[in-house]
Order: structure tokens, then sequence, then C-alpha cells
């Protein structure tokens, strides 16, 4: 028991700056990545001995100034890369009001264009391979894995366990714990792999206690299923599972899902990665749905370090997603 290796990882999509309902605000701009996330995000969390992984979307990446601030940042970093395909060649879509689109929506010889063309984008501004890669808004597939294969990419980290994100994006039966993906079915672990799947950490709750093969069948997109999910979820509590993410979820569970984890690693005696996410719009009022005022943002950051610190505190060891991925001890 002693030799169970307990991760934890702070990730930031990093992108442009945004405003109600995910809009993107115009001209499209990067002021959250230039001035906030150096003072208010970096700064807090560097302190705490935690180098993040910032997974950069092509308009970040193409900004020479945003690019240039997050190449000073001190402590090492890791950057990766996040697909949102609106504002990747080819067929762009520059207009587009907000970054809506999940990438498996894409045919699969479009969905490989653009992953190569931002890969292509983060190798002549960084002078490197990115490793590391999230989907926006989650929407992987299955046949996305061989496509960050081919481009070098060592860890996808788009799963989100128990959940689920649109009729063709659901993660209800994924590990929550890092596991080598099938290209036929994004939750199915395999023996091996060259893309090691480093899944956002997730509170299951209710759900979660469900047997797996419930799990696979559940549709909670069934007219019924959805009226129940959203009278319970009113009236009685949230039966959801909740995402390791500051914006929406109560303290109480944060703590909570450092906690579960930690009992995971316990239970099953394996190796575990903790991934908490956040946006990097979210450092900058205005810039998000979510905070309006400069208070408002920096209590979502103590938060963060708040619960970050918790989970040093319990065990937990800082990492990258890359360093993930090259020390963990993978089991199927």
């Amino acid at each position: 028991m002693g030799d169970i290796r307990r991760f934890f990882v702070v990730t930031v999509d990093t992108e442009c700056d945004k405003g109600l309902n995910w809009r993107t605000q115009r001209p499209i701009r990067c002021w959250n990545v230039i001035e906030d996330t150096p003072r208010r995000f970096h700064s807090a969390i560097l302190q705490l001995g935690i180098a993040p992984t910032y997974l950069l979307s092509a308009e970040v990446i193409r900004d020479e100034e945003a690019a240039a601030v997050l190449q000073a940042l001190p402590g090492r970093p890791e950057f990766g890369t996040h697909l949102h395909g609106e504002y990747v060649e080819p067929e762009p879509r520059w207009d587009a009001e907000g970054t809506y689109t999940m990438q498996c929506e894409y045919s699969a010889e479009l969905e490989r264009a653009k992953l190569q063309r931002l890969t292509e984008l983060f190798r002549e501004r960084f002078g490197r391979a990115p490793l590391s890669f999230r989907a926006g808004r989650y929407g992987i597939s299955g046949r996305t894995i061989p496509m960050l294969e081919a481009l070098g990419y060592r860890v996808d980290s788009s799963v989100t366990p128990y959940k689920w994100w649109a009729p063709s994006v659901r993660f209800t039966t994924a590990p929550p714990f890092p596991y080598y993906p099938s290209p036929h079915d994004v939750n199915e672990p395999l023996e091996s792999g060259a893309i090691v799947e480093i899944p956002v950490g997730v509170l299951p709750g209710l759900f979660g206690r469900l047997p797996r093969r419930w799990r696979q069948r559940f549709n909670p997109y069934h007219p019924v299923m959805a009226w129940i999910l959203r009278r319970w979820n009113r009236s009685v509590y949230d039966i959801r599972p909740r995402l390791f993410y500051a914006a929406f979820t109560p303290l109480r569970e944060l703590l909570l899902t450092v906690e579960w984890y930690s009992h995971l690693a316990e239970k099953r005696e394996r190796d575990i990665a903790l991934v908490m996410t956040c946006h990097s719009c979210e450092f900058r009022p205005g810039a998000n749905p979510y905070f309006h005022t400069e208070a408002q943002c920096q209590r979502f950051v103590d938060t963060m370090c708040r619960v970050a610190e918790y989970a040093l505190r319990r065990g937990f060891v800082a990492a990258t997603l890359a360093d993930v991925a090259a020390q963990i001890r993978i089991r199927k």
C-alpha cells in the first residue's frame, strides 16, 4: 500500500476572452492570458509547488504577446494543445459566435486535418512537439486516439468519467484512473497503447454506485430520464456526477473529490491521478460567463489553491500531465 502513487494535476484550458454563454469577445483577444493568468493564477499556484499544464487553443498560440507571456512563466509549466475547431484551418469559422462545435461532430478527415494544423502551429511557436491534448468541450471519440498517436502525442485528458455532454459524448463507463483508451470506444481500457488517457477528476455521487452494465445502457437524453434528472436536481439534490472544477462545484464537494480519489487508490491498490480543470478566461473579470468582478475571480483562484493545498497535505504529489504519463504504473 505504501508504494501507491497519487498524482495531483492542475490543467488550464487556455483560450481567448469569452463572455456570457461562452461567446467570444470581438475582436478576438487574449488579455486573460497576457494580464491575469501570470499575476492572479500562476504566481499563486506556483507558491504551492505546482507546475500547471496549460492546454492552448489556436488563437492563443497565434497571439505573439500571449505566447511570449506563457513562455516566460516561471516554474517550468507544461504546454499542450486544446482544439476548438472554429479557429483552426481547414474550414475555419472566424466569425463563429463561440466555440461550441465538438470535434467528434466533424468528419474524420476534417478532424484529422484540424488536429494536424493545431499541432503545426504549436511546433512553429514553441519549437517542439506538444505531448498533451484536450478536446474542446470534451468532445473526443475513439477515432481521435490514433490521430493523436500519429502526431506524436503521449497524453489525452478529454474524458470525464461518469459524465455526459451530448448524445455522442458520454463517458458513463470510463475508468476514473489513467488507462490506455481503445480507438473503438474511448471508454474502454486496453492492456497497452501509445496514448495515455488521464481523465479529468469527477465525484461520481449516486450515479457512480450504479453497476457498470446499467451505466452502459443509461440514456440521459431519453425524454423521461431528462425530466427525472431535472426534477431530482431541483427538488432533492444533484445526483449527477460533479466535475472537479471550482467554478461551480462547492468547496465541500471539491474536498470530497480529493478524499474519494485517495480512497480509490487504496481500494484498487493502484496509482491514480486527480486532475483539476479550469479555463484561463476565468481569471479575468467579464471574460467568462461566471465571474464579473476582481473579487469573484480571486475567490475562484483562492478556492483552487485551497483544494490543491489540501490534496498535497493528503499525500498527493504535484505533476503535469506529461509527468504522470511518464511515471504512472498503468494496469487494465
